[in-house]
């Protein structure tokens, strides 16, 4: 494995005096996961024993559930569990039997081994003792545990990270497979009955996130170096390129559209490039309406695929170019390349990853949506406002990274 220590997300500004901005150090955030540093930060918690944490509740709601049962594994760096503990809670309410049937326990277990909320928050907190603690998903997690110790004079000080977040970063495919589909994507036990079953389960998602992170073959968006070599790499003239596609299937469907961008370090547009591909099958009415391409256009704008491709290929260069989502555009343009001959051999940077490590709670990570939320026009039509609007996110992003204008 990767020397986790060699890779690092600040830089030094005597290293690069020509380039102020590389001098900027990442600022912290009140983020449970700090999405500038965090991902890298994870890798070094795990040098030093480490605590996976899981906890079942009455509900989901933190402000008017409870919890039910905490577990914890104690990790050693090799990734070998050294110790566990797992606790019942005595809830002061009844908890549905639904709720407990999907959570592994009886109504007779919780009022035989279930403990008041302050002895099983005390003992929780000596069992981790101020090491690193690793949630399957500290978003949902970390307000109920907080809340539980308010309510028994306790005090949490430990560093978190999250699993759930972990596992989006390094497979960007979870955003719709879903924790139960990546601990079987890595191999994690597909029953898990009880609490510390779950968390058993986290701990091989966060084993097999730390393996991925390392290793660089077949990996579009390499989540540990990827970030910053983002910010590096528009430090130059760059490319932001959208495509249109007449549907989802890259071995049946096919790229409808090129658009692409060239952009200075500033943020400036100084060149555009789009081309309508003739594509091979009638359009469909939904590809219609949501691209805002018809057959018309098509069959009067339309170029032969190959001298599309030698033209967009021609004007993004040998630049490194930058993809909303490229593990969807990826696939097309290796199908592109089939069929023409022509290699796109540019270095890929997915500027979804990006939008995930410095806002982590906007999902879905659409261009629509970041655009809401940021407060940036809609993206206009086809697939050059696409790219547009992409880059208008991105160095919104690169600012909200570095915690200051770029001026």
């Amino acid at each position: 494995m990767t020397d986790i220590t060699s890779n690092t997300l600040t830089t030094d500004q005597s290293e690069s005096p020509d380039d102020d901005w590389l001098g900027w150090t990442f600022t912290e955030t009140e983020a449970i996961f700090s999405p500038a540093v965090g991902f890298a930060k994870e890798w070094d918690a795990m040098h030093e024993p480490f605590v996976v944490v899981n906890i079942k509740t009455a509900g989901p709601d933190p402000e008017s559930c409870e919890i039910v049962e905490i577990a914890v594994l104690l990790v050693d760096p090799t990734g070998t569990v050294t110790s566990e503990f797992t606790q019942l809670v005595k809830v002061a309410n009844p908890v549905p039997d639904d709720v407990l049937k999907l959570i592994g326990i009886t109504q007779e277990q919780l009022a035989r081994e279930g403990q008041p909320l302050v002895q099983v928050m005390k003992d929780y907190l000596a069992f981790v003792a101020s090491r690193p603690v690793f949630f399957k998903n500290a978003f949902v997690d970390l307000p109920l545990l907080k809340k539980a110790a308010v309510q028994t004079w306790q005090t949490i000080n430990e560093s978190v990270y999250d699993i759930d977040f972990i596992a989006l970063m390094t497979w960007p495919q979870v955003q719709v497979m879903g924790f139960d589909a990546v601990a079987t994507h890595v191999g994690a036990p597909k029953v898990r009955p009880r609490c510390i079953d779950d968390t058993k389960a986290a701990l091989v998602i966060l084993l097999a996130g730390r393996e991925a992170a390392f290793v660089e073959e077949s990996i579009i968006f390499d989540p540990v170096t990827e970030f910053p070599n983002s910010w590096a790499a528009m430090r130059e003239t760059f490319a932001v390129v959208g495509i249109e596609t007449t549907g989802p299937y890259p071995k049946s469907d096919e790229i409808l559209e090129f658009a692409a961008l060239l952009v200075e370090p500033s943020g400036a547009i100084t060149s555009e490039f789009s081309a309508l591909v003739k594509v091979e099958q009638p359009l469909k009415q939904e590809i219609i309406e949501l691209v805002e391409i018809t057959q018309a256009m098509v069959e009067l704008e339309g170029i032969p695929l190959p001298e599309a491709m030698a033209k967009f290929l021609a004007f993004v260069g040998n630049r490194p170019v930058f993809f909303h989502h490229s593990i969807f555009d990826h696939p097309f343009l290796e199908s592109a390349e089939e069929k023409t001959g022509q290699i796109f051999s540019n270095k890929m940077l997915d500027t979804f990853a990006i939008f995930k490590m410095v806002w982590t709670d906007w999902a879905p990570y659409s261009v629509k949506n970041l655009t809401k939320h940021l407060g940036l026009c809609d993206p206009q039509p086809r697939a050059i406002g696409y790219a547009k609007a992409t880059l208008a996110i991105l160095l919104a992003a690169r600012e909200a990274a570095f915690g200051q204008s770029w001026g």
